[in-house]
């Protein structure tokens, strides 16, 4: 999460399923939350962060239609069908990375949830493993 967000949104529980999978495997982010205010077009947008040192990818996936959130609890998931990192040379990808699903109210971001990702070589591929920021 970012600094400066958490009053108008507190995440209090997340799940990666799976946590550890091939790189380009799907992924399921399962998570609740609370709102303190209203949001009247919320929408989600999560991505990939590939960051070598000379070169920053953002595999931007898709993003949610807006709905309205009232103040509140809610539970929402995010299925991502595979994470295509065909473009990106294995140098790149051994890097440590970062998926994030950004919450906007419109333009505005409300929130970014950030979870960091350990790539390791696995036989001739690779896995990724996304750690919660809640661990």
């Amino acid at each position: 999460m970012d600094a400066g967000q958490e009053e108008d949104f507190i995440l209090t529980k997340m799940e990666v399923t799976p946590m550890t999978s091939a790189v380009a495997d799907a992924v399921t982010l399962s998570f609740e939350f609370e709102v303190k205010k209203v949001i009247k077009q919320g929408t989600w947008t999560p991505k990939f962060i590939i960051d070598a040192s000379a070169k920053r990818r953002i595999l931007e996936f898709y993003t949610t239609a807006g709905k309205e959130y009232q103040p509140g609890s809610y539970k929402e998931e995010l299925k991502i069908d595979q994470v295509d990192v065909s473009g990106a040379k294995k140098s790149e990808l051994l890097n440590t990375g970062l998926f994030v699903v950004s919450f906007k109210d419109g333009e505005d971001i409300v929130a970014d949830i950030n979870m960091v990702t350990m790539m390791m070589p696995e036989g001739d591929g690779i896995n990724k493993t996304i750690i919660s920021p809640l661990e």
